[in-house]
């Protein structure tokens, strides 16, 4: 049997070949596959042959030219694979053992969902009932069904927007990238966005049929290489390596045992090394490490074939017992948990006890160590239990922490602190003297941007950037602090009150200065386990006792991140993934976390502008 159509053999490697219509110049335009497996060609061929098809329409159909329509083509499909290659590395981590059928039925929920729009525009966002029977016909469940459904709700925000804006900023900045210009008309636009759509749509069926070569590809970088025999445009597609191993005969095979150490303090040394090749945070990394190492502590249990169920009940047990901060002091700091545990049941007053949301923490850094345990080979996490000990919250999550409402914030910022202090000792009463210090501004940012206390704390110089003509500061590990989550790295607007009230010259002074630290008087004191914002707690809650009268119930400096969050909410020109890559909150669902872009800086910084001004007097003002 012949190979298919477009597909040929070029010595020992595949490539994929087509001529161009005659309306749009002709000549033959070739991809190189860099494969010799003839099965992988084929599958990556159909995909070619595919968006080549809707490419070409494009270009006579609408007088985009030759040269765009490819650039954009394969600039669009190299950022979706390579999105794809990071989604499959992540999901190595994942503790549920059907992701990898959750993804492959999102891949093709939300790549079936981009080529319906592109084909078919804002009419393709409602499937019809024949829509449903023949994807019913084809194999799909009703599950993935409402996926498509889902996805294509989210992927057609853009069609209720104006070109060029909102979330269709994507689109443009992708052709802008492509392209290497900034002007576009709307029939460009339109043409654009269709090719962007079937890039990415092109990009994620690939990876749900399996196409491991395709869908991991990274690099589609070498392009409009021309062979010796113009005038075939070439463009070089570079999968990684795709060796197959010799097979091994039957009669070579022979049983071998588990060549993984069972003691469970190697177990956590590879789960972590594992963490740290997935460029999990050094904060996360430290905290599942010392939480692992308490485990067999506890328990008494060294190797992980000897775990039973029993150890990790007792384990729970303990955790309920064990004081809140324990092991903070220098008086428990080396103290074993059971002298921790006596002490506590001896005290006169009963301490504070760990929190629900730290006890299943703990559970679930558990949970990814016997998954490790599992993929090793090792048997016994099998008959481990952990769901029925996790605990069920007794109140909702958010009434935790409180928000502060839109009067405490313009309270708050009516302090000495922001409108002028009689001196630097009396700084509670008002006076004229305005310090622009850490007190002063993080508490500001946090107002005006939802961070955490100690992402904006631990800012450095450089981390303070202007991108695409917006002041942005980045929320990234430095050598101050690691961050929460991966998704916490993001990068951040600057609200323009802040730079109204000289933030950039704070910063360049700083500069000058030979500093690196955003906010050096936050500085942890050597010798000591203060964090960054440490310094900031003690003279903040004055300031709370001060300025709310009224209503101080349980709020601290983590309230303006709820307060930012509910704005934000409140805001009916904010969509929600807009909201979430501000705050750096994960996507609603896994689609919506895997398929919709970030937002761009433009969307943020319209966001961010509509958080509430603060009362705060113009420290260039002041003397």
């Amino acid at each position: 049997m012949g190979l298919q159509t477009h597909l040929i053999r070029r010595n020992a490697s595949y490539a994929w070949r087509r001529r161009l219509p005659a309306q749009i110049g002709g000549g033959l335009m070739q991809i190189s596959l860099r494969t010799n497996d003839p099965d992988i060609a084929k599958r990556i061929a159909l995909v070619v042959s595919a968006e080549s098809t809707r490419t070409f329409d494009l270009m006579m159909t609408h007088g985009l030219s030759k040269t765009d329509a490819r650039r954009l083509l394969t600039s669009v499909i190299e950022r979706e694979l390579a999105r794809i290659s990071h989604a499959q590395m992540v999901r190595a981590d994942d503790p549920n053992p059907s992701a990898w059928q959750d993804d492959q039925s999102h891949d093709w929920a939300m790549g079936q969902a981009l080529q319906l729009l592109a084909q078919r525009g804002a009419s393709g966002v409602d499937l019809t009932d024949r829509d449903r029977v023949a994807f019913r016909n084809d194999g799909r469940t009703d599950s993935d069904i409402d996926r498509l459904e889902l996805a294509l709700e989210i992927e057609s925000q853009a069609f209720r927007h104006p070109p060029m804006s909102g979330p269709n900023t994507r689109v443009k900045q992708a052709m802008e990238r492509a392209l290497d210009r900034n002007d576009f008309t709307n029939m460009e636009y339109l043409e654009g966005r269709k090719i962007y759509m079937n890039g990415r749509g092109a990009g994620l069926l690939a990876a749900y049929k399996g196409d491991s070569s395709s869908a991991d590809a990274t690099d589609l970088a070498e392009r409009l290489m021309r062979s010796d025999q113009a005038p075939v445009e070439q463009i070089e597609v570079e999968p990684p390596e795709h060796t197959q191993p010799d097979p091994v005969k039957a009669s070579q095979a022979k049983p071998v045992g588990n060549s993984y150490d069972p003691k469970i303090t190697s177990l956590i040394e590879r789960l972590m090394d594992q963490k740290r090749r997935l460029e999990n945070s050094t904060q996360m990394i430290d905290q599942m490490e010392k939480t692992l190492l308490m485990f067999i502590e506890a328990t008494g249990v060294e190797d992980i074939n000897n775990l039973q169920q029993v150890h990790v009940a007792q384990y729970v047990d303990m955790l309920h017992e064990l004081p809140k901060y324990y092991r903070r002091s220098s008086k428990t700091r080396h103290m074993s948990l059971k002298q921790i545990l006596k002490a506590a049941k001896s005290s006169a007053q009963k301490p504070e006890g760990l929190s629900v949301t730290t006890i299943n923490r703990n559970i679930d850094y558990l949970g990814q160590l016997l998954k490790k345990a599992r993929s090793e080979g090792f048997i016994s996490p099998n008959h481990i239990d952990l769901d029925a000990l996790r605990l069920r919250k007794p109140g909702r999550e958010r009434d935790e922490c409180p928000p502060f409402t839109l009067k405490d914030a313009q309270d708050i910022f009516a302090h000495a602190v922001w409108h002028g202090a009689a001196s630097k000792r009396d700084w509670q009463v008002p006076g004229q003297q305005i310090v622009r210090d850490g007190l002063f501004w993080i508490p500001a940012f946090a107002a005006l941007s939802g961070a955490r206390r100690a992402e904006i704390a631990g800012l450095q110089l450089d981390d303070i950037k202007e991108m695409e003509g917006i002041p942005c500061f980045r929320i990234r590990e430095n050598t101050n602090r690691s961050i929460k989550t991966f998704g916490s790295e993001r990068d951040l607007p600057i609200h323009p009150q802040l730079l109204e009230l000289g933030f950039m010259d704070y910063a360049n002074r700083l500069r000058d200065d030979g500093q690196t630290d955003l906010f050096p008087d936050m500085k942890p004191g050597t010798g000591t386990k203060d964090k960054w914002g440490g310094k900031i707690d003690y003279r903040f809650r004055q300031v709370l006792d001060n300025r709310l009268t009224e209503g101080r119930n349980g709020k601290s400096f983590k309230s303006f991140r709820h307060y930012v969050i509910t704005q934000l909410g409140r805001s009916k020109t904010v969509a929600e993934n807009v909201r979430k890559d501000i705050v750096g909150h994960v996507g609603g669902s896994m689609t919506a976390e895997r398929y919709t872009e970030t937002a761009s800086l433009a969307e943020k910084l319209d966001a961010i502008s509509t958080l509430p001004r603060l009362p705060i007097a113009d420290p260039r003002d002041a003397s």
